[in-house]
């Protein structure tokens, strides 16, 4: 075989991707990095003391994440007029 050949058959070989297997109804898919052959990955309850605690559940309720919007937004509060300024301030405010 010439060496043009072999490189290419080669590079041929590598490019294909091995076919996923189809991940039964009842399992979940878990990837990982490594080689994990022959290793079983159970799912178990959290425990309770582990995670953030029962003094900052309030913050992951409903009301919290997802609040109800406002039904009407606040009126803007009218600011000072002009002729409600001092003499000097309105002159600042007038000069190019």
């Amino acid at each position: 075989m010439t060496p043009f050949a072999l490189v290419l058959l080669v590079a041929l070989a590598q490019g294909q991707e091995p076919k996923a297997k189809p991940v039964p109804k009842d399992s979940v898919e878990v990837l990982t990095r490594g080689c994990l052959k022959g290793r079983v990955f159970t799912a178990t309850p959290r425990p309770a003391d582990e995670g953030c605690g029962k003094e900052l559940d309030h913050w992951f309720t409903e009301a919290i994440l997802h609040p109800k919007p406002s039904p009407a937004p606040p009126k803007p509060r009218p600011g000072p007029r002009m002729a409600d300024l001092p003499d000097a301030c309105r002159r600042v405010l007038l000069a190019p």
